[in-house]
């Protein structure tokens, strides 16, 4: 019986050799090789000399270039097919859930701390200032998005952040009345007028300073005084009339033109004090140094 012969291998798996001269061994293409084996037929060198435009080039079959490209259809069709499936699946996302994100819960918690749920949430955090008399200074105490609200990425968020109780301001001395009231309000406070007092260095009619003083804080709207000038300290004052008030009302009128009060009286230690005044000395409209003591007569009341 012959022994079986395995089948010929499929062409695009067979050795091709170029379709040019060839040279075989010596012993001839079926001589024996070492310990028996077959040498195939080797092709033939190029002559010496030859250029290398006329050498013969071994060109693959047409069914394998026809493989080859159609193997490179296949893979630029399945990576176009696998990035439109994966654009389709973004874009659903997007226009399904993912475009909107969640509203976090910012009160209580310090700006920074709120500014970092803003961004992970994808939103853009506006914070503004404002003197809250409870809540400590810098902690959040309001937003304009309700907690939880579902807001498309990218969306504005503004909340107020505590700025504490208002502190009265610093006022240069010699300011401007209005410029220093305007200052006060913009510091959560009210101006009111305050005394006047001389100086002789801010001009007359310009703020001194406030009561209380600037760094102070106060509850929100609570009222400022502003320490008006009168001027340089006059070194002659007129007297004015206190006859007919009492020695206290008559003391503080004196004290309020730079002057002293003393009382005399009219029936001595047996009328007592702080009766009416019924006379000065010096009398009133006279032009005496600062300073200077009046004499004030009383009788009981």
């Amino acid at each position: 019986v012959a022994v079986p012969v395995p089948p010929a291998p499929p062409p695009e798996e067979q050795d091709t050799l170029p379709n040019s001269a060839q040279r075989l061994d010596p012993v001839g293409a079926g001589a024996a090789g070492p310990r028996g084996t077959r040498t195939l037929p080797r092709p033939a060198a190029a002559a010496p000399g030859v250029p290398a435009a006329h050498r013969t080039t071994v060109e693959p079959a047409p069914h394998l270039r026809a493989r080859r490209r159609s193997r490179r259809l296949f893979a630029v069709w399945t990576a176009v097919v696998l990035a439109l499936a994966v654009g389709v699946a973004v874009s659903a996302w997007w226009l399904g859930s993912g475009r909107w994100t969640a509203m976090p819960s910012l009160l209580g918690l310090e700006e920074a701390a709120a500014q970092q749920l803003l961004d992970q949430a994808d939103l853009l955090g506006v914070s503004v200032r404002a003197f809250d008399d409870t809540a400590p200074e810098g902690r959040v105490t309001e937003a304009d998005r309700e907690v939880d609200a579902e807001l498309l990425r990218g969306s504005t968020v503004t909340y107020t952040v505590s700025a504490g109780q208002p502190v009265v301001p610093a006022i240069a001395p010699g300011t401007d009345v209005s410029a220093a009231q305007q200052a006060v309000r913009d510091a959560g406070l009210d101006p009111v007028d305050g005394p006047e007092e001389f100086s002789g260095t801010v001009p007359q009619g310009a703020v001194i300073g406030t009561r209380p003083g600037a760094g102070a804080r106060l509850p929100s709207g609570s009222p400022v005084e502003l320490v008006v000038s009168r001027g340089e300290q006059p070194r002659q004052v007129r007297v004015p009339s206190v006859v007919g008030r009492s020695f206290a009302q008559a003391e503080a009128a004196l004290a309020d033109a730079g002057l002293d009060a003393e009382e005399r009286p009219a029936f001595g230690p047996f009328g007592g004090t702080g009766g009416r005044v019924i006379g000065q000395s010096p009398g009133a409209g006279s032009m005496v140094e600062r300073g200077t003591t009046i004499v004030l007569d009383t009788i009981p009341i």
